[in-house]
């Protein structure tokens, strides 16, 4: 999830309770920017949508806005009842956010 000028760190956390799932994706240098939904993808889908919005308000409202990292990088928190395909889906889901990112960030700043 690339920044103006890199990558905000990316917190994906899966719980699980009574076998449904909810995913939550944040950016911790964003306060309050995260998501919560049924699936990693939508989860970081949406993350993309609420930085783009956090960071216009940021700008909009003269805010400071938090360094971006130069490399891409999360943190994959894993419910207790995880399966060998929960974990697959989410590290497929956060390889295309981080293809997508590069890909951006490439044409914007390349």
């Amino acid at each position: 999830m690339a920044g103006d000028e890199g990558y905000y760190l990316i917190h994906l956390t899966q719980e699980c309770h009574e076998g449904r799932d909810m995913w939550t994706a944040s950016h911790p240098a964003l306060l309050g920017c995260q998501t919560v939904a049924p699936d990693p993808w939508t989860a970081l889908q949406e993350l993309t949508i609420v930085r783009d919005e956090w960071l216009e308000r940021a700008r909009a409202d003269g805010a400071t806005i938090p360094a971006a990292e130069r490399d891409f990088q999360y943190t994959l928190v894993l419910s207790h009842e995880h399966t060998a395909d929960h974990e697959d889906e989410a590290r497929r889901a956060l390889t295309e956010v981080a293809s997508a990112a590069q890909e951006v960030e490439t044409y914007q700043f390349g």
